[in-house]
């Protein structure tokens, strides 16, 4: 996000300070001064970067969206060259950015009215990684890795079923508590699923 100029520094502060207030608090409760102050910036200089909160909420929201895919294809990227494999380390790296990006929490728990006036947003960032799944899948039924008879548009949105309530559990707001090798068996078993 910063290309390393001091202004672009202070921008990042700003927006990662907002995110902190955002999460701490809510969006509502978190004032500009507090984040100002978070960010070690005076209050003119935060309104330089973003005229009002609601573009600061548009920033914080696409920062956590980008890094977001950007962690799920950096952990793809790593992960070799079985296809099971980038799916699996894809499915893991959402789950983990949820708990470690303390705003998510607060997106996707305390601040529901986001998905409403950010909906195409969330959709967007959802709809490229669904993709990303389908491209896998096509090509590991493509190179005989998975079975030639997978339904690949059902076996993504399945997959991202599972990301989805994975974040859930692992945030505490899903019925299901997670405990101790909850994510491992769920990702061992999309594993065994998906193996040819």
């Amino acid at each position: 996000m910063s290309s390393g100029s001091p202004r672009d520094l202070r921008r990042v502060r700003v927006v990662e300070a907002a995110g902190l207030c955002f999460s701490e608090k809510s969006i509502k409760a978190a004032t500009m001064d507090e984040i100002a102050k978070m960010a070690g910036v005076s209050k003119p200089i935060l309104y330089r970067f973003f005229d009002s909160k609601d573009l600061l909420v548009d920033a914080v929201i696409s920062e956590a969206l980008e890094s977001w895919l950007s962690r799920t294809d950096s952990a793809e990227a790593e992960a070799g060259r079985a296809v099971v494999d980038r799916i699996v380390a894809r499915v893991r790296a959402a789950v983990t950015f949820a708990t470690e990006k303390p705003i998510l929490r607060s997106l996707l728990g305390r601040e529901p009215e986001l998905r409403v006036t950010h909906g195409s947003r969330f959709f967007g960032a959802r709809e490229a990684a669904l993709a990303r799944t389908h491209e896998l899948l096509e090509e590991g039924v493509a190179t005989g890795e998975l079975a030639s008879d997978i339904d690949v548009n059902a076996t993504s949105r399945v997959i991202e079923v599972l990301t989805h309530g994975l974040v859930q559990s692992v945030l505490g707001q899903h019925v299901i508590r997670p405990t101790d090798g909850f994510m491992e068996s769920a990702l061992a078993i999309l594993r065994v699923g998906l193996q040819r």
